[in-house]
């Protein structure tokens, strides 16, 4: 077996050894007076110069190109010659033998041959064994000229166009498929970034199929304008790709540098779709083709610097959309330099464009999904808020139900006190200070009623006010309740004025230390403590709640503000520390839970007030 590879690939080495030929290097030669013909251009030989040039040279004059093909094989080869520029309306061709024989070819619209496929114009040639032959060229382009001429073996050259042909298939499946995902997005979501990537999508296969000679090959009788319309889809591809990454990424908010840098390469691309126009039906201009150029140029470079920068923000998408970019310039920038050197570049072309296509599309659908998490989530915190505008009602209902018991309870406590002030020589003196606990508790518990009846209260607007104070007033509230379980609160505490919501302060900073109350109780912690200090940091107050009852045991510790999630085994339900949370974004504040080595602490970060407090 390994004898009938190694003759196979001596076989091989052989035949490839028995088919080369040599292409000399392409020169060419500006015919400005018009004087040369096919028959007199090898007197001319001469004035030929190396092709430095060519790209930027129109067809409205006559330029020539030469060079030689030698047979180095035993046996008579099959080559076809073909150009790259996939814009090239005919070529007439001199190929003058070894033996002074010549033979012409013209080729294209208004020639008699018209062998082409897929735009690329080219002309069959039998090269005699060991036979080195001269070729003289002169060809009629719609737009830029290219004189250096590739060579293949006709069965390679069409395998190559079988190629071609699979990939450009592929290309129209692959932006079939994405823009009616597109569509479909766009009538899910409703965001405009998903019919600007369809418009994207679109004026890019335009592009590619323009660049490869799609329409050329199948436009000769439409006339110039499918022809020459690179002109008008360069400037709508830079037109709907800004567009696209304004709407996707929410420019406007996100990045007003951005947003205006694209905003501005829009309304230059509507400029050059114009100035397209212009050199179409009016007059062809270098001067349009070299701006375009620059235009490209820049706004890529521009788009390359946003996705770097989108990287580092870690948007969504960021990295699919900056590897699809590079992609993008390195390809587009060789086609202009590689094109000459190399007839299969046009296959990394195609090849880079499906892989931008999905790596855009990914691009897309990572940004879409994480619209849609948050979509989902903004209707859990809906609903979340009306669950606790619900409770919030009920509680306030129930609190107001109270305050009518509790009148009935003081007046009855000041009848009480009216009895014990008459007959106060029959009553010793704890039995006469008991009316006046009374009177006080009554007082307290009125007190406590109307805290907690605005406390629930919905209608907040923001206040001047003291934090410190506010948490005074607190630990009044909870005061009852830690003294009954011996939990020693210790405090340090600096003023505080803020302009905020003091209500939704309030319920945060309850929520937290009834949770550690209610832990320590739970845990049967020996000598519970819980620390509150009310410290000044450079942009903000902190308010620092810290216990030594255990932890948190729920991972991450992020968690313990998700609904339903409770370290309470008896009495939580999960719900406090998330409207805490809801609340503090409510107030602009951040809440972040830590363990320490004795227990769990909470830092509710509250910011400044830039608003002068009123005399």
């Amino acid at each position: 077996m390994r004898t009938i590879v190694l003759l196979g690939l001596l076989f091989s080495l052989l035949l490839s050894a028995d088919t080369k030929f040599i292409k000399s290097n392409s020169y060419a030669f500006i015919d400005a007076k018009k004087e040369f013909t096919l028959v007199t251009i090898p007197l001319a030989k001469k004035e030929f110069k190396p092709d430095v040039d060519s790209m930027f040279k129109f067809s409205d004059k006559i330029v020539w190109s030469y060079f030689t093909i030698t047979n180095k094989s035993a046996y008579e080869q099959s080559l076809i010659i073909h150009n790259s520029i996939r814009f090239v309306r005919y070529v007439d061709v001199l190929v003058i033998h070894e033996d002074g024989t010549q033979d012409i070819f013209m080729i294209g619209t208004d020639r008699k041959h018209k062998y082409h496929s897929l735009g690329v114009l080219g002309y069959p040639l039998e090269i005699k064994p060991n036979e080195r032959v001269e070729i003289y060229t002169r060809h009629n382009s719609i737009g830029l000229l290219n004189t250096n001429w590739n060579v293949s073996y006709i069965d390679e050259y069409y395998s190559d166009k079988a190629l071609e042909n699979s990939l450009l298939g592929g290309i129209f499946g692959v932006v079939f498929l994405v823009v009616v995902y597109g569509f479909i997005l766009f009538y899910i979501t409703g965001e405009k970034s998903n019919l600007c990537f369809n418009g994207f999508m679109i004026a890019r296969a335009l592009v590619i199929l323009s660049l490869t000679g799609f329409f050329y090959t199948f436009s000769y009788d439409v006339g110039i304008l499918i022809r020459t319309s690179i002109p008008l889809y360069v400037p709508m591809l830079m037109f709907f790709e800004s567009l696209f990454l304004i709407s996707l990424y929410n420019l406007k908010q996100t990045s007003t540098v951005f947003y205006r840098i694209f905003s501005t390469i829009a309304i230059v691309a509507v400029l050059m779709f114009l100035m397209g126009v212009y050199s179409i039906f009016i007059l062809t201009s270098i001067v349009i083709m070299k701006s375009m150029i620059v235009y490209v140029g820049i706004s890529a470079v521009l788009s390359l610097i946003f996705a770097l920068y989108a990287v580092y923000k870690r948007w969504k998408g960021s990295l699919a959309l900056l590897i699809s970019i590079m992609l993008f310039i390195y390809v587009r920038y060789s086609y202009m330099n590689l094109i000459d050197e190399n007839n299969r570049f046009t296959f990394i072309m195609l090849s880079a464009t499906i892989l931008e296509t999905l790596l855009i599309l990914l691009t897309l659908s990572l940004k879409v999904k994480e619209i849609y998490d948050e979509k989902i989530k903004a209707r859990e915190i809906i609903l979340n808020h009306a669950k606790y505008l619900s409770l919030g009602k009920m509680h306030a209902a129930t609190i107001h139900q109270l305050r009518t018991p509790i009148a009935h309870i003081g007046a009855i406590a000041s009848r009480v006190k009216f009895v014990f002030e008459r007959h106060r020589h029959q009553l010793d003196e704890e039995e006469y200070n008991s009316s006046e606990e009374l009177e006080q508790i009554v007082s307290m518990a009125n007190s406590t009623i109307t805290d907690l009846y605005n406390l629930y209260s919905t209608d907040q607007e923001k206040e001047f006010f003291d934090l410190k104070e506010s948490i005074q007033e607190i630990l009044l509230l909870v005061h009852p309740k830690s003294q009954k379980y011996d939990i020693e609160i210790i405090l340090s505490l600096e003023s505080a004025p803020i302009f905020n919501y003091p209500n939704s302060l309030k319920h945060i900073f309850i929520v937290i230390v009834e949770n550690a109350i209610d832990i320590l109780q739970e845990r049967n912690i020996l000598n519970p403590t819980i620390n509150i200090s009310l410290s000044k940091s450079e942009t903000n107050y902190e308010i620092k709640i810290c216990d030594n009852g255990g932890g948190i045991s729920i991972k991450p510790i992020e968690d313990i503000f998700e609904m339903y999630k409770s370290s309470k085994k008896t009495k939580g339900l999960g719900l406090g520390l998330t409207l805490a949370k809801d609340l503090s974004n409510f107030s602009q504040a951040e809440i972040i839970a830590f363990n320490t080595e004795k227990g769990a602490c909470f830092i509710l970060q509250v910011p400044f007030t830039k608003k002068i407090k009123p005399s």
